[in-house]
């Protein structure tokens, strides 16, 4: 069994983003993170004493021929309100809201086994039980899957898409008010989609998941990720959603709610910043398309990154909010488009326009969409969407 989580590879032409400021850790800062700590293991302690066990949730990760980044959570939870990772009971899964995401008690720094390849990995959980390792391990291109267990576990299998030797071009998008409409003040949005709403009450954008189809139907190897300041907590009720609304499956990179050790609350735009630098480091031959929304960050986060690394942009494609939802998002951000020469953008209010820039920018032909289907691990037991829904949003 080997043990080891190596380090991104590396980026000799790395240049730092002056969106993320340099901070000197705070006495405060230790403060939280350790009230944090003493919380967690108190609710550990309390499921304990109620008999729940521990399980491990799994989420879709990805890599490369060589390497696999692998994503999942380990909480607490009774016996029967898992199976493979995922929520069974279909009362809990579709119907409650999802504060219930966040009653789980998390089992911080969990060891965690990997088999993936044939061989076995040990991997360790963050504080709030979060796992995300990468892994040196030989897999074939496409979708894989790996098992995942912790001390006591039942094991859970996960979805890996591991990219293809010499693919040149990879997509990255938002989520909130771009692939999901949200009508609620910034601020608000993350308490509401977290603790308040299911992926049933969610809206998709219009047009959105053709747009995403017809780009992998011309390049079927590029990866997809999705990127949010979202927390893992909900990170299973998220890809319900895509899957639901027949976006192309790909792994998430969301963040971890709580103090760090250099301060209070978690940046979302230094999240942002720092997951597109590693996929930058990560797969330095791909071409990145860059979607996103104009309420406040995406564009200045999206030229930011193109600025540092010009020959990894492909294109930015930023949905325009309609007024109402520019209002509630704290107004739009700056025009960035002159800032970043050789770089094309795309902007639209929905994905129909932007697929049609698209295509005047020969990054897409013209043409009906296929439909990808979602790998087999990642479809929930009634989730599966009807096809016949794709071609009625043409």
């Amino acid at each position: 069994m080997a043990d080891r989580t190596p380090a991104s590879p590396p980026a000799p032409d790395a240049v730092p983003s002056p969106l993320i400021e340099d901070r000197e850790t705070l006495v405060t800062e230790h403060i939280a993170t350790l009230v944090q700590d003493r919380w967690h293991r108190f609710r550990y302690a309390g499921a304990l004493r109620r008999g729940h066990e521990p399980t491990v949730l799994s989420f879709t990760g990805y890599g490369t021929t060589s390497w696999i980044r692998v994503f999942s959570r380990v909480v607490m939870a009774p016996d029967d309100a898992f199976e493979n990772g995922r929520r069974l009971s279909r009362v809990v899964e579709d119907g409650l809201r999802g504060w219930h995401n966040f009653t789980s008690p998390p089992v911080p720094y969990a060891e965690v086994k990997v088999l993936a390849g044939g061989k076995t990995f040990t991997v360790r959980a963050d504080r709030g039980g979060v796992v995300d390792a990468l892994v040196e391990v030989e897999m074939e291109p496409g979708w894989q899957t790996v098992t995942l267990s912790s001390d006591g576990s039942e094991p859970a299998t996960s979805d890996v898409y591991i990219v293809e030797d010499g693919t040149v071009t990879g997509v990255v998008s938002d989520i909130d008010d771009t692939v999901v409409v949200t009508y609620l003040p910034r601020p608000m949005l993350a308490a509401w989609n977290s603790f308040v709403l299911d992926e049933h009450a969610r809206t998709a954008t219009p047009g959105m998941a053709v747009m995403l189809h017809r780009l992998l139907e011309q390049r079927p190897t590029s990866p997809v990720v999705y990127l949010s300041t979202g927390a893992w907590n909900v990170a299973q009720t998220l890809s319900r959603f895509l899957s639901r609304n027949l976006y192309p499956s790909g792994p998430l990179l969301l963040t971890s709610w709580g103090p760090t050790e250099d301060r209070w609350f978690r940046s979302g735009l230094e999240h942002k910043v720092s997951q597109l630098d590693r996929l930058a480091r990560e797969f330095p031959e791909i071409r990145w398309l860059l979607i996103g929304d104009d309420g406040q960050h995406d564009p200045e986060i999206y030229a930011d990154f193109a600025r540092r690394h010009p020959d990894k942009v492909k294109a930015i494609v930023i949905r325009q909010l309609t007024p109402s939802q520019a209002l509630l998002a704290g107004g739009r951000a700056t025009d960035t488009r002159e800032t970043t020469p050789g770089v094309p953008w795309c902007y639209g209010p929905d994905g129909a326009s932007l697929s049609h820039q698209l295509e005047e920018l020969g990054i897409l032909d013209t043409g009906r969409a296929a439909l990808l289907d979602w790998p087999r691990n990642a479809q929930e037991p009634g989730a599966d969407a009807d096809p016949r829904e794709l071609d009625d949003a043409r």
